[in-house]
């Protein structure tokens, strides 16, 4: 592409995302007059590589205050172009299938009605009725963005069956409106478009239903919404989940308040939809008020345990958390000796492992037992290992390394099974260079909390100061698998990564030497 006309298309297309249609038209008479080409033709024919015209920008513009009239009416009403070129631009679609009404009603402003009633009144029902290459309808945008139920009657009058037409993922605009973040309060939105006659079920088997998107999003609002509006509460989706497992899970009160009030009536409970769905386990045989405890939403737990008081409602909490833990253990413990079990028999074959590697078994083969049979441990010796842990952690901001040493290993003697004692232990070591040490504690962290992202990070340092940099790198991404936003660990994977490389090439180097 030439750069004159390069600068064109960035000129124009700059000037209609900022909403200034007289500058636009200005630029179109210009190169229009220039090249002999007519207008509408300039306006319909420049585009950009995602086959967007200035049209295409207009739509998405803020309102411009400064001018008289707004962009879109400016383009489609006051420019004297011909009725069917307008109309002909009015139905291009960029490289997504989005028309211009389409990206309008993504963008909800002061000026988001005139646009929409504008380009109806030029195209018709044929704007409303397109689809995009997802198969969403303008209805579907406007949904999506939380729209006024004046846009959404509005659009709703020129396209009805878009209210509960599905895309090529099975979701209607209801289904766009609910799942949006707990954030965003969509809920006249939603409103309108069941006013209008959306089906708050799914029109069909495959679909998960607008219930289930606003649960699953968190957003509370819109599933107490759906469920007063009659959705269906006893959908069951693969895993054996259903919304009762998902709302407990999310913390939503609200809609398991909802979900549960509409058999408040009924004379039979038992064989309620909500005394089916709390009963009913998951493939991990969890109900939903396992959900709700192990995330620690007290008030879903009183909910579904039918508690009254705090002090009740934690103690079934606390009960269901710890049968929990344990069973967690005992499952990681099978799989931790069937991998035992495995390296076994493939070591029969091969040497005895390498100096390098004797503390991770020595750690894996304590923790293993450790979890196969985990000690039965008093509140009193918990008591004394958290003293121990403080006297600890006094002696490790005074640097006195071996009293802090001395006090953590007293507190792992009274509470094996803690891991934030070996974490602190294993960062005392680091502290003095005592880093197969510092190792071992790390893995011990790891193994007896495997979902914690600051064991990950003691293996990672530690095994860099090992120079095993390949194995620092392994420990970095799986705790960036656990929190990948963590920027200490993103820093020491790129060191790992660095370093590893940096070691391999010295030892090429020193191979070609010899």
């Amino acid at each position: 592409m030439p750069k004159e006309e390069r600068d064109f298309l960035s000129k124009l297309f700059e000037a209609a995302s900022k909403g200034q249609g007289k500058l636009v038209q200005r630029h179109i008479l210009e190169y229009s007059t220039k090249n002999n080409t007519a207008p509408a033709k300039v306006l319909s024919g420049s585009k950009d590589a995602a086959k967007r015209t200035a049209l295409h920008f207009a739509c998405q513009s803020k309102p411009n205050n400064e001018e008289k009239d707004d962009i879109v009416s400016l383009l489609l009403q006051n420019s004297n172009f011909p009725s069917d070129e307008i109309e002909a631009l009015l139905g291009q679609k960029d490289e997504d299938g989005l028309t211009p009404l389409m990206i309008v009603c993504q963008h909800m402003h002061a000026k988001t009605i005139e646009r929409i009633q504008c380009i109806i009144n030029i195209a018709g029902s044929k704007a409303s009725l397109a689809r995009s290459s997802v198969g969403g309808s303008a209805l579907h945008y406007a949904a999506g963005a939380g729209c006024s139920k004046e846009v959404i009657h509005l659009i709703y009058e020129h396209d009805k069956v878009a209210i509960n037409s599905c895309t090529s993922q099975g979701a209607t605009p209801l289904h766009w409106a609910s799942g949006v973040p707990p954030a965003n309060n969509f809920s006249e939105t939603l409103n309108a478009l069941l006013d209008c006659g959306a089906d708050v079920n799914p029109p069909n088997e495959e679909s998960i239903s607008a219930l289930i998107f606003a649960a699953a999003g968190g957003n509370g609002r819109h599933a107490e919404i759906l469920v007063k509006n009659g959705a269906d509460r006893g959908v069951l989706l693969s895993g054996g989940i259903t919304c009762f497992h998902i709302a407990a899970e999310m913390g939503l009160v609200g809609t398991l308040t909802a979900l549960l009030e509409i058999d408040d009536k009924e004379e039979d409970k038992e064989n309620t939809v909500s005394a089916k769905c709390m009963k009913l386990k998951n493939e991990k045989g969890e109900t939903p008020l396992d959900k709700a405890s192990q995330a620690g939403h007290l008030e879903c737990v009183k909910i579904l345990s039918g508690e009254k008081d705090d002090i009740s409602a934690k103690t079934v909490m606390d009960k269901l958390q710890e049968e929990w833990k344990q069973k967690q253990i005992k499952e990681l413990a099978k799989e931790m000796e069937k991998e035992e079990n495995n390296k076994d028999n493939a070591e029969e074959k091969t040497e005895a492992p390498s100096q390098e590697t004797s503390v991770d078994d020595k750690a894996k083969k304590t923790a293993s037992s450790l979890l196969a049979n985990p000690p039965v441990i008093s509140d009193e010796q918990k008591a004394k290992a958290d003293e121990f842990k403080a006297k600890g952690n006094a002696h490790f901001t005074k640097k006195e390394t071996d009293d802090a040493i001395a006090a953590y290993s007293k507190a792992i003697e009274c509470n094996p099974m803690d891991a934030t004692f070996y974490s602190n232990r294993s960062a005392t070591f680091m502290t003095i260079g005592q880093h197969e040490e510092a190792l071992y504690d790390a893995i011990m962290c790891r193994m007896l909390r495997p979902g914690w992202v600051k064991a990950c990070y003691r293996m990672t340092v530690a095994r860099l100061a090992l120079k095993r940099y390949e194995d620092a790198a392994v420990s970095a991404w799986e705790g960036l698998e656990i929190e990948e936003n963590n920027s200490d660990l993103r820093y020491l994977l790129k060191r790992s990564i660095a370093k590893g490389k940096r070691d391999h090439l010295e030892k090429t180097e020193a191979e070609k030497k010899k």
